[in-house]
């Protein structure tokens, strides 16, 4: 993480309490997540570095800026399908909640392969394993926040096991004329390959 990192306190967390899988918690349903993709074991324990980016996250930020021209933010109706299908297998689109929750409104295919179910229409907030949501839930608020893209790669590891996400933020506003109001973010995840 950045040096400018500063963690949360376990109070601003998301209820850590075990439930069992759809049970309501707090006025919420935990969703049962698998860990993103399976690891692959590095027996000397020398964990690869996080890769700066990868080609197809580039190219997707730089249609992102063709798309918003001068505005400064791109509206989530300039995003088609066509615009979009080099990466489509990969993305996802959240809608950013008045109450600062995020609900995917677009999960792909391979995303739902990768996380092992379709998440479409889940919260962010509902979604274990709770720790890793609750900093993929961080790197969706920094987006709303500064209004920029965000490359935020996402590591899991234990031991000598390792694998990592690579995955593009983007702010989209909506269609109701407020340009400067992000209503949705455009993810794109690719897991490394080894």
């Amino acid at each position: 993480m950045g040096e400018n990192f500063k963690p949360i306190p376990d109070s601003a967390l998301p209820d850590q309490q075990a439930a069992d899988p759809g049970q309501e918690t707090n006025g919420k349903v935990v969703i049962p997540l698998s860990l993103p993709m399976p690891l692959k074991e590095f027996p000397t324990g020398d964990i690869p570095k996080h890769i700066a980016s990868r080609p197809e996250l580039d190219s997707l930020q730089s249609a992102w800026n063709k798309i918003r021209g001068d505005r400064p933010i791109p509206k989530r109706s300039d995003f088609d399908l066509m615009s979009v299908k080099e990466w489509a297998p990969h993305l996802s689109i959240a809608t950013v909640m008045p109450d600062m929750r995020f609900q995917f409104r677009l999960f792909s295919s391979e995303l739902a392969r990768v996380y092992g179910q379709d998440l479409t229409g889940r919260f962010l907030d509902e979604l274990t394993p709770r720790d890793l949501w609750s900093v993929i839930i961080l790197h969706y608020q920094q987006v709303v926040a500064t209004k920029q893209p965000l490359f935020a790669p996402i590591s899991i590891a234990n031991g000598r096991w390792y694998n990592e996400v690579s995955r593009l933020l983007l702010p989209l506003a909506g269609d109701d004329g407020e340009p400067n109001t992000i209503a949705f973010v455009m993810g794109a995840d690719y897991t490394r390959v080894f």
